[in-house]
């Protein structure tokens, strides 16, 4: 459609330079479709990104201007996210990963599974996934997900989703609480990069992140999926046919904070 990979890079460079000096798109919060920074970029969008950074997740269906944009299919933003922004701390599902892992694992036993349980009886049942959790059968089983989930990774870290897929079958597999289009459109983490906010998490992946959170991962694999106006404004001037270089250079920087100086004076790195 752009002319292959030298036609999406040509698009993202003019997108790029507009937005840099100056030139917000007219009215447009959310703009510049993901697949031409897909295929300007590939695989440079991938990062090991260090946990502790993803404090907030920018919510998917948002209103900008007129229109209501979905936060996961565009490259590049100028709208105003504080407003869009929840805190990771304050999800639900990272409750139910530290109850499973106090559980040893017996999802039965935990206060979680309890309100699941008191929750299907009612007219507002539970939903995830886009499910209504409204039998035992559909809680019973979004929870095991959750256990085979929560198994893989503490077996062999957080992975690719490919590569988690081939590893366990189990996570691959359609069921009464995770439908085929679920399965297929299920991507990477997927982070956004704004001046004022840092690394924010994008729609997707709530369950992986907090099973990495109480896990104790110190870094998992996620990818570039969004930028703000003002992180690409604090890249500085950049050469035409530059801006794909600066981009990874810059959230490439992002992955590795620098040292803290600690109470004696002495050098630290991020907690772990």
């Amino acid at each position: 459609m752009f002319g292959g990979r030298a036609g999406c890079t040509n698009v993202l460079e003019v997108a790029l330079a507009r937005l840099a000096g100056g030139d917000e798109a007219s009215v447009c919060q959310f703009f510049l479709p993901r697949s031409i920074a897909e295929g300007a970029l590939g695989n440079r969008l991938q990062l090991s990104v260090p946990t502790h950074l993803l404090t907030h997740r920018l919510h998917d269906w948002v209103r900008a201007g007129s229109e209501i944009a979905h936060t996961g299919d565009f490259f590049l933003s100028t709208a105003q996210w504080t407003p869009l922004l929840s805190a990771v701390a304050d999800c639900a599902v990272l409750e139910e990963a530290r109850q499973l892992e106090a559980s040893g694992l017996n999802y039965r036993q935990t206060d979680s599974f309890a309100d699941y349980l008191r929750c299907k009886d009612t007219s507002h049942p539970l939903v995830r996934n886009k499910v209504r959790l409204d039998t035992e059968a559909k809680v019973c089983a979004y929870f095991e997900r959750f256990v085979a989930l929560f198994e893989s990774i503490a077996q062999h870290g957080l992975l690719p989703l490919q590569e988690a897929r081939r590893l366990s079958r189990k996570l691959d597999r359609p069921s009464s609480v995770r439908g085929l289009f679920t399965s297929w459109g299920e991507k990477d983490l997927g982070i956004a990069l704004a001046a004022d906010h840092g690394m924010v998490l994008l729609p997707g992946g709530k369950h992986r992140l907090a099973v990495a959170r109480v896990l104790g991962l110190q870094r998992i694999p996620a990818r570039v999926r969004l930028l703000h106006a003002s992180w690409l404004q604090q890249c500085g001037p950049v050469l035409p046919g530059e801006w794909p270089n600066t981009l990874v250079r810059g959230w490439t920087a992002a992955c590795h904070p620098p040292a803290t100086a600690g109470p004696e004076g002495e050098l630290s790195g991020p907690p772990g």
